[in-house]
């Protein structure tokens, strides 16, 4: 496997994309170091396609160091706790779970609204529905879910 320099891996970025435009989604962007995302400021600059950023609550103040580059913010989204209606909502989407309203509350209470938590906890009552042959989910599958591991935050 050849080993590149980062000036060499944006050259490559930027011909794929001059190929076929589409969007560059970057997960994890909190954790990039600056130089990196001035390299994404490059590769905007050299193909326009947009460059979507994801991150923590990190990455607000990294975008913020250079002016340069927060100047070329369009939108910045933030998503705070989730609530019971969107546990509602995402179960049945997600796992076409029917979950009462009552039950979404607690899930949205134990999970703290941290959404990586509401989906363990889904993917757990998504099982014990399929067990129980129903997409109806009742308090003792949800006390069930909420027992079997440790939901708190460290």
């Amino acid at each position: 496997m050849p080993r590149y320099n980062g000036n060499r891996c944006k050259e490559i970025v930027v011909r794929l994309l001059q190929d076929k435009r589409q969007p560059l989604f970057i997960d994890e962007a909190d954790r990039l170091k600056i130089d990196r995302i001035e390299d994404l400021r490059d590769i905007y600059e050299m193909t326009g396609v947009p460059i979507v950023l994801i991150g923590e609550e990190g990455l607000l103040g990294l975008l913020t160091e250079r002016r340069r580059i927060w100047s070329r913010v369009v939108h910045d989204v933030e998503f705070g706790p989730i609530n019971a209606a969107e546990v509602s909502v995402y179960a049945m989407q997600a796992a076409g779970l029917d979950i009462p309203a009552e039950l979404c509350g607690r899930i949205a209470e134990k999970s703290e609204g941290d959404f990586r938590l509401v989906r363990n906890m889904m993917l757990l009552l998504e099982k014990a529905a399929k067990a129980a042959e129903t997409l109806k989910v009742d308090a003792p599958m949800l006390e069930t879910a909420i027992a079997s591991r440790s939901w708190r935050r460290k």
